[in-house]
């Protein structure tokens, strides 16, 4: 509401346009029943779109259409966005942090991590997302002792952060903490492990194969 207001004020305004779109992925993902999540992408998309009319050089608006190709597996294209992101603006955590997000998606752990940790040395007080992401690099590299300190640092677990803590689990023989954690994940989820696994917008399907295959051995 108060984007709009923004644009109402000044219709040339990029950020406003852009954060519009970032404000409906939040309230779809809060309120998955209000409106069909066809209608929320469609908006997102059309409000990012106009903010990169715009100005095509705002970093917040790259990072989010890097984030909206991403989900719709148009890999190249997310790249483009977040790397062109991260050159405007290359002491921006956050936006760094959803770099390396992409950089987990595409099979890229490594050179995540590294983007991760410079993240980090820019903002000390680390945001819950880059414990996260940063978990899940450690997964994908095998290092599983790892990526359960860090899952274990978010102040408040996401559904994320709770598979991919219970798969870490799993593969660490940590089998009973394992399934006390995916009982959680199920329960916050309220979904599967086959729709949690679906939803994970990996390029190549091997990972999901991976992940679903360390969720599957836990018994709960």
């Amino acid at each position: 509401e108060l984007f709009e207001k923004a644009i109402e004020v000044d219709p040339s305004y990029a950020r406003a346009h852009a954060w519009r779109a970032c404000s409906y992925a939040n309230v779809n993902e809060w309120n998955p029943g209000d409106r069909p999540l066809e209608v929320w992408l469609q908006d997102c998309i059309a409000s990012v779109e106009r903010a990169l009319e715009i100005d095509p050089d705002d970093p917040e608006a790259n990072r989010i259409m890097g984030s909206i190709k991403l989900a719709n597996n148009e890999f190249e294209s997310s790249r483009y966005h977040h790397e062109k992101a991260k050159e405007l603006c290359p002491s921006d955590a956050y936006i760094l942090a959803r770099y390396a997000t992409f950089l987990i998606y595409v099979n890229e752990p490594k050179e995540a991590l590294e983007t991760i940790l410079s993240a980090k040395r820019i903002d000390p007080f680390c945001p819950d997302i880059l414990f996260e992401d940063e978990g899940m690099c450690y997964y994908w590299l095998e290092d599983y002792n790892a990526a359960i300190e860090s899952f274990n640092k978010l102040k408040v677990p996401t559904r994320n952060s709770l598979y991919y803590l219970a798969a870490s689990l799993s593969k660490n023989d940590e089998k009973i903490k394992a399934a006390e954690v995916l009982k959680q994940a199920v329960a916050m989820s309220e979904s599967t492990i086959e729709t949690f696994v679906e939803g994970q917008t990996y390029k190549d399907p091997k990972q999901r194969e991976y992940l679903r295959s360390s969720l599957e051995s836990i018994s709960i």
